[in-house]
């Protein structure tokens, strides 16, 4: 399968088939049993902001809003948001151009 990484607008989680568990980021292993026989599936896209900062990038850049955000799946993903968003907010992955790459971007959907 492929992801937001490789042009197709979505997020690919990995879940652990011996003990449940549910990241982002493949690894070889499952960091809470070490068993190798995961599953590939595919995020909604939606779930709660864990937390948020603002990062300055450089003189000329302006700020970049940054966000960690806990998928309805268990997951935790960073990414970037779109708007202001605050910790225990509701949020939606969208897939935006940022010059030849795509990119998640989180919106808040409601206010909690």
């Amino acid at each position: 399968m492929k992801d937001w990484t490789t042009g197709d607008p979505r997020l690919l989680l990995t879940a652990c088939r011996a003990c449940g568990t549910t990241r982002y980021l493949p690894r070889e292993t499952c960091p809470s049993c070490g068993s190798r026989d995961a599953n590939v599936l595919e995020a909604a896209g939606t779930g709660r902001c864990v937390a948020a900062t603002r990062v300055h990038v450089g003189v000329t850049d302006g700020p970049v809003d940054l966000v960690l955000v806990e998928l309805d799946e268990d997951a935790v993903v960073m990414g970037r948001t779109a708007g202001p968003v605050e910790p225990g907010d509701l949020v939606r992955a969208d897939f935006v151009r940022h010059g030849d790459a795509l990119v998640p971007i989180f919106s808040r959907e409601s206010n909690t």
